[in-house]
């Protein structure tokens, strides 16, 4: 039986800890907006942050969230834990093409790094 305190996943920690010092997820969150009309559950800065996780661990489809929130060493370690494909299948289907094409409205990049850029190629 395979122990469940290690992971094959070793760069979530590291990952986890970039977003949360940069303020990745908040700032995704600022310019995302509200995804849901309730404000409980994962935000769109969370979802977006746990897609890019999950591909960045050779996750190729929104299918391998199940595969990570399975490995609870990981979802220890994880900015986002437990994140269900279903979830954020149904979340997604909330970027609408007007959401998606909206320019970036950030003022300022977290920890003051070089800024975000606008789908127009402006520095926000």
């Amino acid at each position: 039986m395979p122990d469940a305190s290690l992971t094959s996943s070793a760069g979530v920690l590291a990952l986890g800890e970039l977003m949360d010092r940069l303020g990745v997820i908040e700032a995704l969150d600022s310019g995302i907006g509200p995804i849901k009309s309730r404000s409980r559950g994962v935000t769109g800065g969370e979802l977006v942050a746990a897609l890019a996780q999950c591909q960045l661990l050779d996750g190729a489809f929104v299918a391998a969230l199940d595969r990570h929130r399975a490995d609870t060493a990981a979802q220890a370690l994880s900015a986002v834990p437990g994140l269900a494909s279903t979830t954020a299948g149904g979340l997604a289907r909330r970027f609408t093409p007007a959401r998606a094409s909206r320019p970036a409205t950030r003022p300022s990049s977290p920890a003051g790094g070089p800024g975000w850029v606008s789908s127009g190629g402006r520095r926000c």
